[in-house]
């Protein structure tokens, strides 16, 4: 599936991944917000998401 086409879909990232985007784009939300982290930010996984990263580590699959 392209990436447009899984974003459509409304994989568990969506809900579950609480905030997503580029890693500079999350990063900035999060200084923005004074929100401390606790764990490192993690690239999407599962399939080819284009460099987007999540705020949560989502250890199951998301698509399908």
């Amino acid at each position: 599936m392209s990436l447009p086409e899984l974003l459509r879909c409304g994989v568990r990232y969506l809900p579950d991944g609480a905030v997503i985007g580029s890693r500079g784009w999350i990063e900035g939300w999060l200084r923005e917000r004074e929100v401390p982290r606790k764990t490192p930010l993690t690239r999407m996984r599962f399939a080819d998401w284009g460099g987007l990263c999540s705020l949560r580590n989502l250890r199951k699959n998301v698509v399908g």
